[in-house]
């Protein structure tokens, strides 16, 4: 399975979206990061533990989370989504990754 796990920005219908995938366990275990503007107004960074599943096509996959698998946000502070500031505080959210996985070791392995 090769995935991209640079943080990669996309523009949706909901806005700006920083991802960035690492992968952290045996088989299909990633750390999933992400950036966007919610809805109560704030940019906010957040992590989870999921699995990864490939095959779809060209560069696509699928993330699934299970039920207890850890969600933590990273970093949150208000602003406008820019480009400039939602890959500003993706890095920095970046840089308390590893912190957030060895808090849990248990469903890294899962």
């Amino acid at each position: 399975m090769q995935l991209n796990y640079t943080a990669r920005l996309t523009s949706g219908f909901h806005g700006k979206k920083v991802e960035t995938m690492k992968h952290i366990g045996p088989g299909n275990r990633h750390a999933q990061v992400y950036t966007m503007k919610r809805s109560n107004g704030m940019i906010a960074t957040t992590a989870n533990l999921v699995n990864v599943e490939a095959g779809l096509s060209a560069g696509f996959y699928s993330v699934c989370w299970a039920m207890g698998d850890p969600s933590e946000t990273l970093e949150s502070e208000a602003g406008r989504a820019t480009e400039k500031a939602l890959l500003g505080q993706h890095q920095r959210a970046l840089a308390k990754l590893d912190a957030f996985i060895a808090k849990h070791p248990a469903k890294v392995e899962a």
